[in-house]
């Protein structure tokens, strides 16, 4: 064999060397996977939202790592961000990200430099792909005319009432009068009604007080944490009470001073001692912001109707208001 065909022997084995290798590189390529890029629109106004998808496909034993919603693209915004994976027939994945974009300036834009990255073990040693999305021009335009151009007038619709147009504020104004005077009169004749029908019975101090111990216990102060609201309450009830009982201005005086009045009075010591207390923990939960259990509160509550019974006045019997008829033979 001459020299000549050794070398020529050497140049197509080099040749058939690189094609394998080039072919393999393609195949290998190819088996790796791919990216594409779209946009919804590519023609655009000034502040119009669009969609740019990047499909991703990747092998099954890559573990992609996604830009996510903190992507950059720049002279756009992201307003919105979705992903979907699918499994391919052939066990490939196939990753589809959407952002939602806007941008503000005019021109041409390209959206470019998108990458997503994917890890696989390739030989025991980890291995990250990159995969650079195909640039996707956008372009933008103003929202104004062009210069020198007439704009056109902008109307509003026209708007023909009809006939009987003109009568609905008078009679919409005849209606509301009606109804004031039918419910006027109504609400005369019900009160007229219940006037004559009814006689109020007007109540001793005492009963008043009780009447309203009664309502206070029955209302909600208490399970609903409103303390303050509860003993300002009861204060008042049994400082008007005691008004009564004993004349003097309790509403006015401080417990200091009740405490001073009622030893000129004809209650018992244990009584004022108890009514003393009750007062004074009703001034720690409203001035010195103390806030007593529920059990306290329901005490104190049995406390002054226990307090008001004590002090009910009593009701003359029929026989000592009318006399005892005397006997008859004693007055023999």
């Amino acid at each position: 064999m001459t020299r000549c065909e050794i070398s020529n022997l050497v140049v197509v084995v080099c040749v058939t060397t690189v094609a394998m290798f080039c072919a393999s590189a393609y195949a290998d390529s190819a088996s790796l996977g791919g990216i594409k890029a779209s946009a919804d629109a590519t023609h655009l106004t000034v502040g119009d939202l669009f969609w740019y998808t990047a499909t991703v496909q990747l092998p099954a034993d890559s573990r992609p790592v996604l830009p996510g919603a903190d992507a950059e693209f720049p002279g756009f915004e992201v307003r919105d961000y979705q992903e979907e994976t699918t499994t391919l027939p052939d066990g490939t994945q196939q990753i589809e990200i959407r952002y939602q974009l806007v941008t503000f300036t005019v021109g041409e834009k390209q959206i470019a430099d998108f990458e997503v990255q994917a890890e696989r073990t390739v030989d025991g040693q980890l291995r990250t792909d990159k995969y650079l999305a195909p640039p996707v021009k956008i372009t933008v335009e103003s929202v104004l005319p062009p210069q020198g151009a007439d704009p056109k007038p902008i109307y509003g619709p026209l708007f023909f009432a009809p006939w009987w147009h003109s009568w609905l504020k008078p009679l919409g104004i005849a209606l509301a009068v009606l109804v004031v005077v039918v419910v006027t009169a109504w609400l005369w004749a019900r009160r007229k009604r219940s006037a004559q029908g009814a006689v109020e019975i007007p109540l001793t101090p005492h009963e008043a007080a009780c009447l309203a111990l009664q309502k206070l216990g029955d209302s909600s102060l208490i399970g609903s944490g409103q303390l303050k609201a509860f003993y300002s309450e009861l204060s008042d009830i049994m400082r008007r009470w005691l008004e009564y009982r004993i004349d003097i201005r309790a509403m006015e005086l401080t417990t200091g001073l009740i405490r001073y009045d009622l030893r000129n009075s004809d209650l018992q010591a244990d009584w004022q001692e108890q009514y003393i207390e009750l007062l004074r923990r009703g001034d720690l939960v409203k001035f010195a912001k103390w806030t007593p259990d529920d059990g306290v509160a329901y005490g104190d509550l049995d406390l002054a109707v226990r307090l008001l019974e004590r002090e009910a006045p009593v009701e003359p019997k029929p026989d000592a208001a009318q006399g005892t008829e005397p006997d008859e033979g004693a007055a023999a």
